[in-house]
């Protein structure tokens, strides 16, 4: 009797042994799951605040010059070089760029009509935007004109766990692309995106590169 017990001691004491291994291998692997399902992150932008200092510059920059500074701009904010590598700045009035990260806001004061976006200002010269300062009456006009245009916003889940970096690259070239093939941008219209084909192109484009979009 006491080797058939101590035979089945042996037994338990090596399937824990086996089993050991595996659950110290992965021990969120239930917790990760159940974290993912309610993390999905929902269609707006974050923007660095001035101060912020990175390595590298974001993929897809592009470098100005305003009144001979260099500055580099990408989506929606602006940088200078600095000795441990790239500051985030406050907008340089004057300077030009050819489009603006989505989730702008556009309003008019008077007849003229600026842009809104990161706490920057921007009027549309020909192809460009310009950066100038706030206009009076901007913040009134520009909250009232955010409010009635509001959209429901898109949820979009990273299937393949995309950096916030790689997801924001992702939305920017699939605005760029939705805006090509469906002609419209909301970038010039403010219904237009809400226009069914824009929306179709621009959750097509995300779907091929692995996200969800609801």
């Amino acid at each position: 009797m006491k080797k058939f017990m101590a035979y089945v001691s042996a037994v338990l004491l090596s399937g824990l042994l086996l089993a050991l291994p595996q659950a110290a291998a992965d021990p969120n692997k239930h917790r990760g799951k159940e974290h993912h399902k309610h993390s999905a992150p929902v269609h707006r932008h974050y923007y660095h605040k001035v101060g912020h200092k990175v390595k590298v510059l974001p993929t897809g920059y592009r470098k100005l010059l305003v009144r001979g500074t260099p500055f580099y701009f990408n989506a929606g904010v602006f940088y200078r070089s600095s000795k441990s590598g790239y500051v985030v700045v406050q907008a340089p009035l004057g300077a030009r760029v050819n489009v603006l990260p989505a989730g702008y806001v556009s309003f008019t004061v008077g007849v003229t009509r600026y842009f809104h976006v990161n706490a920057t200002y921007y009027l549309k010269e020909n192809d460009h935007y310009v950066v100038v300062a706030k206009p009076d009456g901007a913040s009134e006009t520009a909250q009232a004109t955010s409010g009635s245009n509001e959209q429901t916003p898109l949820v979009i889940y990273p299937n393949a766990g995309q950096s916030n970096k790689q997801r924001s690259q992702d939305k920017f070239e699939c605005y760029q692309w939705a805006v090509t093939e469906s002609g419209v941008d909301p970038l010039e219209n403010d219904a237009a995106a809400g226009n069914s084909h824009y929306q179709k192109a621009y959750t097509s484009c995300l779907q091929g590169r692995d996200y969800t979009v609801n």
